[in-house]
């Protein structure tokens, strides 16, 4: 079905695109920043660039791509192409538009990645490409207007044994990585795919160099990146020492130790993609946690966003800091009626507490925002903004004052 709906846009927009869909000779625009004339530009996107000739696109993989196309009249058509090396156009995706509802702004990828069958960047199947080299064209048509040739990019697909992670492996997150990592070479390694399965072979020269290990709980040692080992190792830290106190009708937790409510460690270092395949897991960087994976308000589902947000906001409430045998605790009061889980704490709460005390303290983001799902078990370093803990349209902060600002305050 999917196949044929595309077959009907294609159809429809090669009347507006017919001199580019021959393959004829048309202006070049470079593949990166914007392009196209003063009426209508295509900014590619940083962190899922055009492929040129640098890139190391491998046989069978999928490849993603997007950018923006932005015109001050309203849009015809937008497409993409891929050329062979005879200037046959091999794929192509498009998407039109009724000029009456005045859009001038496309782009390629749908932001949260689902699979929308007017998405132009989903019909581009780089995975079905052969070796061999290629052309990648965006074009552009103003409602009534001839097509514009708006960005062109030349690349090869390959079937080296060794495949090169690119920025477009990673669902979007390649800046923010860079932004932590500070090099490319620091994460961009080299890898290679298990048969039927997930799970990559990282280049072994790029884990000596960029993998350690550090104290978890109990003293048992992980993996994780050398970049991130200071952030594993103050979060462990307010796991240890950090206290709560929750109460509600008929319970009451005393002092409780925040590592308390780590029932199960899932996984730091573990070099694969996601369950799909189509993206790579930052757990493959050794920047990510998963704790409590199987929980049923931590599982990778949409729907646990509206869950633990409700719980957090509306049935558990902040009084300050306390002191509860002896130890200093931030004490909440919860007026749900959620399970109990561990300890005595409503199962929804669990991992809010872990991220709220001790991993967005250490500067971690959390899963439960990403756009595309919820993932409360995950807690990761280099996707995501821990700003949308307390900015976010689902921001949930309540603690603004530490146990240790409050005792410095209380200094003589």
């Amino acid at each position: 079905m999917r196949r044929l709906l595309l077959g009907i846009l294609t159809g429809a927009i090669l009347l507006l695109l017919a001199p580019w869909s021959r393959g004829e000779a048309g202006p070049s625009t470079a593949p990166s920043g914007e392009s196209g004339s003063g009426e209508m530009t295509f900014t590619a996107s940083e962190d899922l660039p055009l492929p040129d000739e640098t890139s190391c696109l491998h046989v069978g993989r999928y490849f993603w791509v997007d950018g923006t196309v932005t015109a001050s009249r309203p849009l015809g058509a937008v497409a993409a192409q891929i050329l062979d090396e005879q200037g046959e156009t091999v794929l192509e995706a498009s998407k039109t538009f009724d000029p009456a509802e005045d859009v001038r702004v496309c782009r390629l990828l749908d932001p949260t990645f689902s699979k929308d069958t007017d998405c132009i960047s989903e019909g581009l199947r780089f995975q079905d490409l052969a070796v061999g080299s290629y052309t990648l064209r965006i074009l552009g048509a103003e409602a009534g207007e001839e097509a514009t040739l708006l960005a062109e990019s030349s690349f090869r697909v390959n079937d080296d044994p060794y495949l090169q992670l690119q920025p477009n492996d990673m669902r979007g997150d390649y800046t923010s990585a860079l932004a932590f990592f500070g090099a490319p070479e620091r994460f961009l390694f080299r890898y290679t795919l298990r048969e039927d399965s997930i799970r990559i072979d990282v280049d072994a020269q790029w884990l000596r160099k960029y993998r350690t290990k550090v104290t978890w709980l109990n003293g048992k040692k992980k993996y994780c990146h050398v970049d991130a080992a200071p952030y594993f190792k103050a979060a462990r830290r307010y796991l240890e020492h950090t206290y709560i106190h929750l109460s509600g009708e008929g319970f009451d937790t005393g002092a409780l130790r925040l590592s308390a409510l780590q029932a199960t460690l899932n996984g730091t270092m573990v070099c694969r993609f996601v369950s799909s395949g189509l993206f790579l897991s930052h757990h493959s960087f050794g920047t990510a946690i998963d704790i409590n994976a199987f929980f049923d308000s931590h599982r990778n589902r949409l729907e646990n966003r509206e869950k633990i947000y409700t719980e957090v906001t509306q049935n558990l409430t902040y009084n300050g800091i306390v002191t509860v045998q002896g130890k200093p605790c931030y004490d909440f009061t919860y007026t749900g009626s959620a399970p109990r889980e561990v300890k005595n704490v409503p199962e929804p709460l669990m991992n809010y507490f872990l991220y709220e005390l001790a991993f967005y303290r250490a500067g971690f983001a959390w899963g439960f925002y990403y756009p595309h799902t919820c993932d409360a078990m995950h807690f990761t370093l280099t996707e995501l903004s821990p700003s949308l803990f307390t900015d976010g349209p689902y921001a949930m902060r309540k603690v603004f004052t530490y146990v240790e600002d409050a005792a410095a305050q209380r200094a003589p």
